[in-house]
């Protein structure tokens, strides 16, 4: 009987081992379901925030192009009006030199008529 008895003793201690085992391992599944809740958690936490920030972006993105196309749009209009107002200066500087021609040409004219009648 003293081996069924140390049997029994050694069964019963391997029974305390392995409840023992499992109360520790149901522990740190506790535990591991918990991290993995947490890391959940915070998961999401980190997609709405990289979302927020995606949609962030995107809207300064479209406000920056919007900004883009009026500055292109501007510039454009600048060319016009200076190609206008080169156009326009040079009428003028040939009108000028028509006009200075004219001048000089009745000057000349007026020069000769004077110096006839002084003769």
């Amino acid at each position: 009987m003293d081996k069924d008895a140390e049997a029994l003793k050694a069964a019963r201690a391997e029974l305390c081992e392995a409840r023992r085992q499992w109360h520790h391992m149901q522990i740190e599944i506790e535990s591991l379901h918990a991290v993995e809740k947490g890391l959940e958690c915070s998961l999401r936490a980190t997609e709405q925030q990289y979302h927020m920030q995606l949609q962030n972006l995107e809207t300064e993105i479209e406000c920056l192009e919007k900004e883009l196309l009026e500055v292109r749009r501007g510039i454009e209009k600048q060319l016009q009006e200076h190609e206008i107002l080169l156009n326009t200066r040079m009428k003028l500087e040939e009108e000028i030199a028509t006009y200075r021609s004219l001048l000089e040409q009745e000057e000349n004219r007026y020069l000769l008529f004077r110096e006839k009648i002084l003769k």
